[in-house]
This record gives structure tokens, sequence and C-alpha cells, in this order.
């Protein structure tokens, strides 16, 4: 496969020096035959059975079959969901990579969760992944998150994708009440606006009354 254009072009010679009749190719697998004049160009993409044939004046001939695949397109690339403004502590997502063409290269299946929702350079800490797989991010920093995919195809075609936000929140955590201590010596610390003047017993609990 190539993701260029093709150029053929025939050269016949006979190793006994006998005449040959004028090169013919076919591009219908044989259907029709047309004498080859010019190099033929083939820049569209698809596969194309290029066929030739010569004969000499004995009634010798000879055969040659090629076939041209060509590439131009990129991998498609697609998430699912594509986002999700919903806050939640782990995000996920399905990727999905088609190429109706050469085939995807399933070697070159990259991505990367960041906080970026620029094009990250290929130092930036890619990690593998299979074709139709969900890729599922968790992490302490909370914010919007974005999926970077990266992805080619059999004749080199890249394709970048990056997602939509996805949001992610972790549980806040209730402050812990100190724990009440029952028994043993409370220390009292002084202090420089008011004096203790007397402690009344209310029930269970010691209120302490200040004058200034």
């Amino acid at each position: 496969w190539t993701n260029q254009s093709v150029t053929a072009v025939v050269y016949a010679s006979h190793d006994q020096g006998l005449a040959f009749g004028p090169v013919e190719y076919s591009v219908d697998e044989g259907d029709t035959w047309e004498i080859y004049e010019n190099p033929l160009v083939f820049s569209n993409d698809g596969q194309f059975p290029l066929w030739f044939t010569v004969k000499d004046i004995a009634g010798n001939e000879l055969d040659g079959q090629v076939m041209i695949r060509i590439d131009g397109t990129k991998p498609v690339i697609q998430f699912d969901p594509e986002g999700n403004d919903d806050k939640k502590k782990s995000v996920s997502s399905r990727v999905s990579v088609m190429d109706y063409g050469s085939g995807v290269d399933e070697n070159s299946l990259h991505y990367i969760w960041s906080t970026s929702e620029r094009p990250l350079d290929e130092h930036a800490g890619w990690q593998p992944f299979q074709n139709n797989s969900t890729l599922t991010h968790t992490d302490d920093n909370d914010g919007d998150w974005y999926l970077h995919i990266r992805a080619a195809d059999r004749a080199g075609n890249e394709s970048y994708e990056i997602s939509k936000r996805f949001r992610l929140e972790n549980e806040k955590r209730e402050p812990q009440q100190p724990p009440n201590q029952s028994g043993g010596s409370n220390k009292y610390i002084p202090s420089n606006n008011a004096d203790l003047s007397e402690l009344n017993f209310d029930g269970v609990l010691l209120t302490p009354e200040f004058s200034n």
C-alpha cells in the first residue's frame, strides 16, 4: 500500500533479438485491452489490477500482472461518549478507529488523558491501547480532562483526535472532629483578656464563666 499516486512504466525487450508486437494493458482483469503508449498514472484511492501482455513474431507470449493499492485517506477516530459535562470520580470513553482502505495499523494506536485540549508531542507519555476498547481515567486532580488519540493506517496516513472535555471531581472529605476525651488531666492556658472566675457543673459538661 502507498498513500502517494503511482506511475506505471513498462519496458519490453527480447533476449534473442526477435521483433515483437505492441505491449497491451488491461485495468479490468483482461476484459478489455489497450495499446500501451505512455506511462499510466493512478491517483485515486482503491485497488487497481494492471495486466500486461506482449507477443513476438514467433508467437511467444509474455504476460505480467500487478496490483496497485492506493490509500490517501487517514483513519477515522470515534469517541463514545465524545465528552461528558457531568462531574464524576472516574471518566471513560470507548475509542474506535476505522480505515476502509489499507486498514488500521494496530501498533500505531496510542492514547493519553491530559488537562490540555491542544495536541501533545510524542514525548507526552503515550500509552498503547487495543482498538474498540474503553479507556478509563481517575486522578487526584479535579477539573477538565481530555482524551488524546493517535492512529495510523498501513499506508502511513496518520490521525490525531482530541475528545471534548470530561469533568473529574473527587468526593470531598468532611473534616474529622477530634474525639472527646474522658478522664486524664486537663491543661488550661491562661488568657490575657479574661480571668476564670468559677466553673458551674451543668449535667455532664463543665461550663466556664469568664470575667473581664
